[in-house]
């Protein structure tokens, strides 16, 4: 019989987060807020652009005839490009996590720190490339590292999407291109794995997990209403399995209200991310303009990190 499912203890969770020892692990429920599945809208969305494909609803996986053609992957690339960061990439990106690893190939989370000016380093996994991350980068508070564990949408190539991608990034990630070295020390050092929007009954998903099963001493957590809809027996094997084998405990708390606890923590008591500090930027500067007599000072050649005043006489 599974254990009751336990609360997350805030005060504990943020100790960590501020000794840069908890990672945030996002799966695919996070997209749309926790309320539709990420791969049946992707799904959808290609059977509406006539895209020949057929879809394993339980294992959420593709298969297609056309899988490596043009069409399908511009329409796939199409479709999480027009995906948008809901409220809840707001608060993870202001929460000062120092390591966030996504199980899905979007970029919200990335355009989220975009769009707030929020420093941080990117990185995804390829499965016939491996990983590539500068030496002696260690994430922290004020430069997270973003890491894409099942690569990108606009690598087509890097994605996991099928069978075969799965047997060929399993191949790769056992193989020869092995997790990188920075995320490998993440994940050994961290004291705390959080995981949100996770689908736990997926047979991929126990692979995936053990994967990033380094730190054996680290407390990990799980939403426990993110594990599906199955019937009270399935779902207490869920739990025991992944108590039992991965060391998972099971919060009976789902993904918005724990990153509400969080961010609100941060809120009240300080702490939440601010934008990265510019001297001068082509935002902050719109006309600079000087005349004295003859001179005039012209701004030429403006970006964000490159500002040139030439003056004509």
């Amino acid at each position: 019989m599974a254990e009751k499912p336990k609360k997350i203890n805030i005060e504990r969770i943020t100790n960590w987060i501020q000794d840069e020892k908890c990672i945030l692990i996002l799966g695919p429920d996070v997209v749309f807020d926790f309320q539709k599945s990420l791969y049946n809208e992707l799904f959808q969305y290609l059977l509406d652009n006539d895209i020949d494909c057929k879809f394993d609803n339980y294992d959420e996986l593709f298969s297609s005839a056309s899988y490596n053609d043009v069409l399908f992957t511009d329409e796939v690339a199409n479709f999480f490009k027009k995906l948008k960061p809901s409220t809840i990439y707001q608060q993870i990106a202001e929460i000062p996590f120092h390591t966030i690893i996504s199980l899905t190939p979007d970029l919200l989370l990335k355009q989220t720190f975009d769009n707030n000016h929020f420093d941080y380093n990117f990185s995804y996994y390829h499965k016939e490339v491996g990983c590539k991350i500068e030496e002696n980068t260690k994430p922290n508070q004020q430069k997270p590292l973003l890491y894409n564990y099942l690569g990108v949408y606009n690598q087509h190539s890097s994605l996991v999407l099928c069978f075969n991608d799965f047997f060929s990034y399993l191949s790769s990630i056992l193989g020869g291109y092995k997790l990188n070295n920075t995320i490998r020390e993440q994940l050994m050092e961290a004291k705390y794995l959080l995981f949100l929007g996770i689908k736990f009954d997926k047979w991929y998903s126990k692979l995936i997990l053990q994967l990033l099963n380094f730190g054996k001493s680290n407390i990990k957590q799980a939403s426990f209403i993110e594990t599906g809809d199955e019937t009270n027996e399935i779902q207490n094997f869920v739990i025991d399995f992944y108590k039992n084998e991965l060391k998972i405990d099971f919060i009976q708390q789902n993904g918005n209200e724990i990153i509400d606890l969080l961010h609100n923590y941060y809120k009240q008591n300080g702490g939440l991310r601010q934008p990265k500090k510019e001297t001068q930027t082509a935002s902050q500067i719109t006309n600079i303009i000087n005349v004295s007599g003859n001179d005039n000072t012209i701004l030429q050649n403006v970006d964000a990190n490159n500002i040139n005043l030439t003056q004509n006489k």
